[in-house]
């Protein structure tokens, strides 16, 4: 059988018939290849179905399992788990069972505590020989020679007083009371002692009944109680002499009272001193004290201090003896900051004059002819001043307040800047004093009825 190569129109030369060239490929969209015996190729057929009785790759015919994908088609098929590779850590017979994950809770390690309705007495475990709670202690075999009753009883306990070991154990008296505690390792005293309790006189130490922690509760004495100190306040004594809860009269063998804490004492009655008391640091008294006579005998000037006022009260007058009586100095600009009263008395140091505050202004209280007041504009008049020189601002009004008896009283306009009147709060011949004019003067005395004119320049009273 010859092979031929079909005729093709190549339509890229005149659409003349040729042999397909080779390399070219056979267009056959659409159509297909029909009564064809054998297809042989050397490269790669590609179709949508192949269909064939026979299909060989390289001479050898493709086996059935390339067409029906069934296994029991294989041949050499793995006939044991060893012929495969256990990549995937499968186990197999003789693994632990530990290796897989117990997610259905069967036990593992059980602990007595897992196991539900177990025994809970000997006789449950079927145990019927053993000796219980409540059983004699005769049923045991004393193989070890422990000391029995009837052996005491029976004198057949000796103590060798030559032993050099301890002889540990309670002491009872023949009537049972326990005298010696060897459990507590206690001495009992509740009611067995029946003679004094002194220390040993070879002992030359002083000791101590309880401590300042640890301390006995009630203590109950018939008789006298000698001591070189009390500490505490007392408020626990009962029982002695000079009335129920009181201590009466007592000495002290030492020359101090002091707390075992060194803190404060509290007295609550009052108290009588019959010889000086000497105070070494300072005495801080809340309400009143009371004295004849307050005298300082320390070096140094004794001072008063307030933090408010001082109040010097006395029936009669305040008398100061042997000394001078210095006030307080201010400059004139200290002295009109402060916050005064009527009657407040000062040394003004930039006048180098006392001065005393009537309410309204500063007046000196020099009483010399050389004295004088000199107000500019409405106000009082001095009464601290022989002389009160007035220079009015326009039509200004003045007071003047009574005086004491047999006081004068001069007063002149100086600058006329406008009428000035004067009221005085008692005028024996009017009510009203008016200067109109510089060198506008009067003079007053103060008697029984009030200020009475005694010369007059000028001034008119109305």
């Amino acid at each position: 059988m010859a092979n031929r190569y079909p005729l093709i129109v190549d339509t890229t030369d005149g659409n003349k018939l040729k042999e397909i060239p080779s390399g070219d490929n056979l267009q056959l969209t659409g159509n297909s290849i029909i009564g064809v015996t054998d297809v042989t190729a050397s490269g790669t057929i590609a179709g949508g179905v192949l269909s064939a009785a026979s299909i060989m790759k390289g001479g050898t015919e493709l086996a059935a399992v390339a067409v029906s994908g069934s296994f029991n088609d294989l041949i050499n098929k793995p006939t044991a788990f060893s012929d495969l590779t256990n990549d995937l850590n499968v186990l197999v017979p003789g693994s632990n069972i530990g290796l897989l994950t117990n997610n259905v809770g069967y036990l593992t390690t059980v602990a007595f505590a897992d196991i539900t309705a177990t025994p809970t007495t000997v006789a449950d475990y079927g145990i019927t020989d053993a000796i219980q709670v409540g059983a004699v202690i005769s049923s045991f075999t004393n193989d070890v020679g422990y000391l029995t009753v009837s052996d005491i009883q029976n004198g057949l306990v000796t103590i060798d007083v030559n032993n050099t070991g301890d002889l540990v154990g309670s002491v009872f008296a023949d009537d049972s009371t326990v005298m010696i505690d060897s459990i507590l390792g206690a001495v009992n005293l509740d009611g067995t002692i029946r003679g004094n309790v002194i220390p040993n006189t070879n002992q030359h130490n002083l000791w101590d009944l309880g401590s300042n922690t640890v301390r006995f509760k009630n203590a109950y004495i018939q008789g006298t109680v000698t001591a070189t100190a009390f500490v505490g306040d007392g408020s626990g004594l009962t029982g002695i002499s000079g009335g129920g809860g009181s201590v009466g009269n007592f000495t002290l063998a030492s020359s101090v009272i002091d707390t075992d804490d060194s803190s404060g004492i509290t007295i609550t009655p009052a108290v009588t001193i019959s010889s000086d008391l000497n105070v070494e640091n300072d005495l801080r008294v809340t309400n009143i004290v009371y004295a004849e006579t307050f005298e300082s005998t320390a070096t140094g000037a004794p001072t008063l201090t307030s933090e408010s006022v001082i109040n010097l009260s006395a029936t009669d007058r305040v008398t100061i003896n042997k000394s001078p009586l210095k006030f307080a100095t201010f400059t004139t600009a200290e002295r009109d900051a402060l916050t005064s009263v009527v009657g407040d008395v000062l040394l003004n140091s930039t006048t180098t004059k006392l001065q005393v505050y009537t309410g309204a202004a500063w007046e000196d209280l020099q009483g010399s002819v050389n004295s004088v007041q000199q107000i500019s504009g409405p106000g009082a008049i001095s009464l601290a001043t022989p002389i009160t020189e007035i220079t009015t601002t326009g039509t200004d009004s003045y007071t003047l307040a009574d005086g004491v008896i047999g006081q004068t009283k001069i007063i002149i306009m100086i600058v006329d800047g406008g009428d000035a009147t004067i009221t005085p709060t008692t005028l024996a011949t009017g009510t009203t004093i008016t200067m109109a004019d510089v060198n506008d003067n009067i003079t007053l005395l103060y008697g029984a009825n009030g200020w009475v004119n005694t010369a007059n320049q000028g001034a008119i009273i109305a």
